[in-house]
């Protein structure tokens, strides 16, 4: 009841190979809107043609959306796709800079927009001289007029499975973007391997409360078409509303961060009918073995698999429920099948188990190439492999645990922050001579944000003025949520700042 990987070589092949075997199975839910797969296939087809024709977009050519997750946006994967032209969404929670600078690199033709993004898009989309069209509204250049004007014809064109498909934007180390460019092959073989390590059968309910912007938005889009499964799309995750919406519609899964799990504890769980939950996934920040024997508590008979992976990596490991029964909270898991896992010393060489090494992942799932960026794809794509920046142990089962970071990257509620980002705009307030961004822990969110600041002589600032100084120049979930002040940074013998001082200052491991 579930795709393989013989149906599907492209993305724009899943809908309507549902269509065809499932006319009449719901495919997707947005409130009161539902449609079947059919009915799903038959808009798609439309937006597709109407990408091709009536936007005149080419072949491998960029389309940004702007929006909350909305059943236009969940179309919109599947459209670009079957026309052969690249998703590349625009993560709203970003800054207006940082929307610049990625809009500036992707060069979009178009960028769709959802209410209440309309004044930004549009200025967004003049900046790159693009068309700016409106979903959630009528009338010409609407993502409805495309929709009723697209021919219901088969398009002749049909992208290679070596094509990118999307473009997932993620922070650097030297805290410009970058695009990691998702090919079709890619996406196509994500969906198989998940329906295998989640163990689904067909016709799950998968309650989508992750952002469609970011790398898990792409990749459970296809996930969801493989196993036949109904996607039920909420625009944000609130842990009330999540309870209701499992309850009102039978919801069987859902991808979670370790900072949800968090909030859903705080919520009224008892008072909903959740018995239709069978499976979590979750990962994309650190959890804890306390915060997860609590999952296990609140939620005893849902299976939990824990997943590692990341933008560019997609899923490499994979920790289920048996594991989670047996106490395995601190590993990551084991890798997955077809996914060659590598732990190596800073020579390149690989380790033996028990001893700390560099992880490095080869798959068919691994991103193509950071768009328009050589140097930095070859500085982590080398031999096949990715070079993860995640520093591991591997035991003699397989399973691995992870020690550190090669890179200074803070996981946030889910969300990455390079300290570099946050570092260069509190270095442009005049009262700031230096300053170091580090993680640190958080029962709630995983990491926060602290800076530690030397101010200019004769310059007060506070705490509360330079957290308040990064708002609109950087998103809300990389601004310092703590700040020291320090009369100098510590340096290492060539003269950097030593952070892993600063880290085991403020208790950090």
């Amino acid at each position: 009841m579930t795709l393989g990987r013989a149906d599907v070589t492209v993305i724009g092949d899943i809908v309507s190979a549902n269509a065809a075997r499932y006319p009449d199975r719901e495919a997707v839910v947005d409130g009161g809107r539902r449609l079947t797969w059919a009915e799903l296939d038959d808009r798609v087809v439309r937006i597709a043609n109407g990408l091709r024709a009536g936007l005149g977009l080419g072949q491998r050519e960029p389309v940004s959306v702007l929006a909350d997750n909305s059943l236009e946006y969940y179309e919109l994967f599947h459209a670009t796709a079957m026309a052969g032209v690249i998703m590349a969404p625009l993560n709203q929670r970003l800054a207006p800079a940082e929307l610049e600078a990625i809009v500036e690199k992707i060069e979009p033709r178009v960028i769709f927009h959802s209410p209440g993004y309309e004044e930004q898009a549009i200025e967004l989309a003049k900046g790159a001289n693009a068309s700016a069209v409106a979903i959630g509204r009528d009338g010409p250049g609407s993502y409805y007029e495309l929709l009723s004007s697209g021919s219901s014809s088969r398009d002749a064109y049909r992208p290679s499975p070596e094509d990118p498909a999307t473009i997932c934007f993620t922070g650097g180390t030297t805290g410009l973007p970058k695009g990691a460019v998702i090919g079709h092959r890619s996406l196509a073989a994500c969906g198989p391997r998940a329906i295998d390590y989640q163990g689904l059968v067909g016709f799950d309910r998968h309650l989508f409360v992750r952002p469609m912007a970011v790398a898990p938005g792409h990749r459970m889009v296809a996930q969801h078409g493989f196993s036949v499964g109904t996607t039920i799309i909420t625009t944000r995750f609130e842990p009330e509303l999540f309870l209701r919406t499992v309850e009102a519609e039978g919801a069987t899964t859902s991808l979670l961060s370790p900072t949800m799990f968090s909030m859903l504890f705080d919520a009224n769980v008892g008072e909903h009918d959740v018995s239709s939950l069978r499976s979590f996934l979750y990962g994309g920040a650190p959890s804890t073995p306390d915060l997860i024997s609590r999952v296990l508590e609140t939620f005893p008979s849902v299976d939990l698999h824990h997943v590692y992976g990341g933008t560019e990596a997609a899923v490499a490991l994979h920790l289920g429920p048996d594991d989670h029964q047996a106490g395995r909270l601190d590993s990551v898991g084991r890798p997955l099948s077809g996914v060659d896992v590598r732990l190596v010393n800073d020579s390149g060489k690989e380790v033996p188990a028990g001893e700390p090494g560099e992880l490095l992942v080869c798959s068919d799932e691994i991103f193509t190439e950071y768009w328009r960026d050589p140097e930095a794809t070859a500085a982590v794509r080398q031999d096949g492999f990715y070079w993860t920046g995640d520093i591991g142990v591997i035991d003699d089962e397989g399973y691995v645990r992870l020690v550190g970071r090669r890179q200074e990257l803070i996981i946030s509620g889910g969300f990455n922050v390079y300290p570099i980002e946050v570092e260069n705009v509190l270095a442009t307030h005049p009262a700031v001579k230096e300053v170091a961004v580090i993680g640190v822990p958080h029962s709630r969110w995983g990491e926060t944000v602290h800076a530690v600041v030397v101010s200019e002589k004769h310059s007060p600032i506070s705490e509360t003025e330079l957290v308040q100084y990064c708002s609109g120049r950087i998103a809300s979930y990389k601004k310092p949520t703590s700040v020291e002040f320090v009369n100098d940074l510590p340096r290492t013998s060539v003269g950097k700042v030593a952070k892993q001082v600063l880290r085991d200052r403020s208790g950090k491991e």
